[in-house]
């Protein structure tokens, strides 16, 4: 079982009691009761993990640092992280093309109408592609391989916000300003891991023969077919 489903951080009403329950459904009670399920009927489970546990003031979190997310979106993932036997949880930070009108980074910025954005020159990140997380969770399924409890999918570099835009603009052929800006608050949740030789593997199990970088995996998505069928399909 590969459980994609959750409730995201943009669509969180924190005060909003409906939305904090359905957020604690979706993100801690399903994948709980998924675990559960695990040892009845002797099957492997999959989670997608995020880096939106953690707080985002030390940034370089590995798989043993304290997840210590205070917003309702970290706090019902930490939930469902829960270790069973049988359960992986694989955490990095996705961004990708989503069907509809979408929430998402990517969706954001290439349907922005206006003549500028602003890029966080002080939000850290260092996260994969949909596309990457799809080939590395095909590749663990067909190699039967066992990655453990928790491990961390990350590239083999880290860039801004603000660098991560400039990407976007530069392979989605997007011709837009984009303004560097320092946040009010630093945001650092970019990821490491102990097991660096099992992210190699991971990554060779996707395809890739080393390590990318996030530039090269931008330039992957946006030559991938379905990328632009979802993005001009709004």
């Amino acid at each position: 079982v590969i459980n994609c489903i959750g409730a995201i951080k943009p669509l969180i009403k924190e005060n909003d009691r409906k939305s904090v329950i359905n957020a604690q459904n979706i993100n801690s009670f399903l994948p709980l009761n998924i675990a559960k399920s695990t040892n009845e009927f002797n099957f492997k489970y999959l989670q997608i993990g995020t880096d939106c546990v953690f707080n985002g003031e030390k940034g370089m979190y590995n798989e043993e640092a304290n997840t210590d997310a205070t917003d309702v979106y970290g706090k019902t993932k930490i939930a469902g992280e829960i270790i069973v036997k049988n359960k992986t949880v694989i955490r990095s930070s996705i961004i990708g093309p989503e069907y509809a009108t979408g929430r998402s980074l990517l969706n954001w910025f290439y349907h922005e109408q206006s003549d500028s954005v602003s890029g966080f020159n002080n939000h850290l990140w260092n996260g994969v592609t949909t596309l990457n997380f799809a080939n590395v969770i095909n590749g663990i399924i067909e190699n039967n391989y066992d990655a453990g409890l928790i491990q961390h999918l990350i590239p083999s570099d880290v860039v801004t916000k603000y660098e991560l835009l400039h990407l976007f603009a530069k392979y989605f052929k997007k011709d837009i300003g984009i303004n560097k800006t320092e946040a009010d608050t630093v945001i650092n949740r970019t990821l490491s891991t102990l097991n660096p030789e099992q992210n190699k593997i991971l990554w060779k199990f996707g395809g890739y023969n080393e390590i990318p970088s996030v530039e090269e995996n931008i330039e992957e998505l946006s030559r991938y077919s379905l990328t632009q069928e979802l993005l001009v399909n709004q």
